[in-house]
């Protein structure tokens, strides 16, 4: 018997019972619907001619390699020759079971539910156990169509995740539970459940945040330091992921007037006094506090493009505007600080790190930022994207403060000659020409262009380089600009 089909199709076989007209209708049509889903069918009014020994054919087909699975359409008529050995079911039956319990791939046999009785699905008692497929009902057979076209070619709808690293309470023996997770649950269930306590549960859990984070103060000062830096980094992960994800639930279930976000900027003044000493201090170096600038700049990039990603603009254009006041032994600025303070050079990790290992590379604090960003809603290019806005912000605009900038070290990443980040590619269309506008603080396109032109001119944007063979970063291509002046000429 040739039964040769295409190589992206599948070969059944269908069992079933002579039970009377209407089901052998039900059974047509059912072939058919397969046929429609590249499935080729082998049954008797199709496959069995006159003269065949209709035994032979049917043990050909439960044991053939070129059938891939066997649908055992199960009625009133079917179960009952079945349990009573009555007939060809009955001898199909005496075939399958040894299949059935004998072999590895039991996958191969699919009980289809056609019909039921008093008892429930009319399965035949070798097949009570068996998951089935129930096409009985009208209103459910489309549903149940889908999973048996999907079992057929072995794509279920529910794939197994992608396994992950084990936790750090798996991998660590001195692992502690984060001081912060029954509080920030507090706060999770809450905001899901719209509870009224919410905002005393989220500024609970910030407080909590920060008190948690201020237990990785480093005081190493020997001549690896660095390690212990990089170190603290990887273990302050795990509260920077829930940060992350409690940004994201506020996005989802809040708005962007939402004054709540108030207590983000508050945060960000906290972490921000983190990076430097406290007044009980007595000596002290610098660099030993690159851990929380490291995590600062890092929190702040997640925030913002969490901010853009939800549409989030003016909540993202406040935290850029305004100023951030804080005090520690190193800042005591009365006026506040801008947003350009969260990128803090990082000596232990670009210069004394790079080189005691003898590193050639152009910026080791992107690196440990670009293999920290793991998490899957929010792709690295995103983070290079706000990267670049928020330098984008701060070189546009005139400023008597000195060393006010934001160098976009992530960028180091982007091709050379790199095509325009999404939201300038978008410029076009209103909507993202108001994100544009109001992340870079400019009432419009044009006012952007006579900004932009002006600080070209004046060349200063040419200090915006890496070393080596990066060069300096394209602002025009990666800002789409050329798009830009086109739409400020043509209105």
């Amino acid at each position: 018997m040739n039964m040769s089909v295409e190589p992206n199709n599948k070969k059944v076989f269908i069992s079933y019972s002579w039970t009377d007209a209407a089901h052998d209708e039900w059974i047509v049509s059912l072939v058919e619907k397969l046929a429609e889903c590249g499935i080729h069918c082998v049954f008797d009014k199709f496959d069995l001619k006159p003269g065949q020994d209709k035994f032979v054919f049917m043990e050909q087909m439960v044991g053939s390699t070129e059938i891939e699975k066997v649908l055992v359409v199960c009625d009133k008529g079917y179960k009952k020759k079945a349990n009573l050995r009555k007939g060809g079911v009955g001898t199909e039956s005496v075939i399958m079971t040894p299949e059935l319990y004998g072999k590895t791939d039991q996958t191969k046999f699919i009980p289809v539910i056609a019909e039921h009785d008093e008892d429930g699905p009319c399965l035949p008692a070798f097949l009570a156990s068996r998951i089935y497929v129930d096409l009985s009902s009208p209103d459910n057979f489309q549903n149940e169509f889908e999973k048996l076209v999907r079992l057929i070619y072995d794509k279920p709808a529910f794939k197994r995740p992608k396994l992950g690293s084990p936790p750090a309470y798996i991998l660590e023996n001195d692992y502690k539970p984060l001081l912060t997770n029954g509080k920030f649950q507090d706060w999770k269930d809450g905001i899901s459940q719209a509870k009224p306590y919410v905002k005393a549960a989220e500024k609970i859990y910030l407080d909590a945040l920060i008190v948690a984070l201020a237990d990785f103060n480093v005081t190493d000062t020997s001549d690896t330091f660095d390690e212990t830096i990089v170190d603290s980094i990887a273990k302050m992960k795990p509260l920077r992921d829930q940060f992350i994800e409690f940004i994201e639930l506020k996005c989802v279930h809040g708005n962007d007037d939402d004054p709540s976000f108030d207590r983000i900027f508050d945060f960000f003044e906290q972490l921000a006094a983190l990076t430097g000493p406290d007044e009980s201090v007595g000596s002290y170096t610098e660099a030993t506090f690159d851990n929380y600038r490291f995590l600062a700049w890092e929190l702040f990039l997640y925030v913002h493009t969490i901010l853009i990603k939800n549409d989030f603009y003016d909540t993202s254009a406040r935290f850029l505007s305004e100023n951030y006041h804080f005090q520690n032994m190193i800042q005591r600025s009365t006026e506040g600080l801008s947003y350009t303070f969260f990128d803090h050079s990082l000596y232990s990790i670009d210069v004394h790190r790079k080189q005691r290992l003898g590193s050639n590379r152009t910026s080791i604090s992107a690196d440990l930022f670009k293999e920290r960003a793991d998490i899957r809603a929010i792709p690295f290019a995103n983070l290079m994207q706000t990267d670049f806005l928020l330098c984008l912000r701060k070189a546009i605009v005139k400023t008597d403060a000195w060393g006010e900038i934001w160098f976009p070290r992530t960028l180091v990443y982007m091709q050379r000659h790199g095509a325009s980040f999404p939201l300038f590619s978008r410029v076009a269309k209103p909507r993202f020409e108001t994100a544009i506008c109001k992340i870079l603080g400019v009432e419009n396109l044009s006012e952007l262009v006579r900004q932009f032109d002006a600080v070209d001119e004046a060349d200063r944007l040419s200090g915006y380089r890496f070393n080596g063979a990066f060069g300096r970063i394209s602002f025009q291509a990666l800002m789409n600009y050329s798009a830009i002046k086109t739409i400020v000429a043509e209105r």
